[in-house]
């Protein structure tokens, strides 16, 4: 029997094409025992890191994925990485009523899902709306910025985690890192595919930036 964040069952839709299957009602990861090594119960997982998103050199703690892992994984149809699974199920993760938790990937996704709504809160916070450009070195000043993670008092679901210790919540803050740049650059990536016509954010991921993961968010 699995954990659960939350009360209640989510909405359903299919995986893409060739991914590999998930349950849909659920979105679990299809990343669960898979991992390398378990940092405060989440999975350290190897990453394709971008070039542009300085991610590979910003921690010790991430693996990089070999390019020709990657190659294998699009040329199946997958997902090439956690990264990648948590932006294609982040708006159905965002309006799901419970976030199942089955291991260690889930626990992962379940931060990266409640940083990537951060990410979306702190590019609709701005004045006005901001070129891919600047959207990119928005998302890097709060990449840099102290954030929470699993473990912290001010993490709202430690009660899916383990108990940290300390030297695995220290790595941890450190993979966490890596993946806040490389789920930047990439979130940014698709916000801006179909700009809207003043050439800031898409209208229909937006809305995202006002909504929160099971009654939380990183920042107020």
């Amino acid at each position: 029997m699995s954990d659960q964040a939350g009360g209640g069952d989510g909405g359903t839709s299919p995986p893409p094409q060739g991914a590999p299957l998930v349950p849909a009602k659920k979105y679990s990861s299809s990343f669960n025992g898979t991992e390398v090594k378990t940092l405060v119960g989440c999975g350290v997982y190897p990453v394709n890191y971008s070039a542009k998103s300085g991610a590979a050199g910003a921690g010790t703690e991430g693996p990089k994925l070999s390019e020709a892992d990657a190659e294998a994984a699009e040329a199946a149809g997958g997902f090439v990485d956690i990264v990648d699974e948590a932006l294609y199920y982040f708006k159905a993760r965002m309006m799901m009523k419970t976030f199942p938790v089955e291991g260690a990937a889930d626990r992962l996704s379940l931060w990266l899902t409640l940083y990537l709504q951060n990410c979306m809160r702190r590019l609709s916070k701005q004045p006005q709306p901001l070129s891919q450009a600047q959207a990119w070195a928005a998302l890097q000043t709060l990449a840099s910025e102290r954030q929470t993670v699993p473990g912290d008092a001010s993490y709202p679901f430690n009660g899916m985690y383990p108990k940290p210790v300390p030297a695995e919540h220290e790595a941890l803050r450190d993979y966490a890192k890596q993946l806040r740049l490389e789920a930047g650059y990439r979130l940014v990536q698709r916000v801006y595919a179909h700009p809207s016509a003043d050439g800031g954010p898409n209208k229909f991921w937006m809305p995202f930036a006002k909504a929160d993961l099971l009654g939380h968010m990183m920042e107020k």
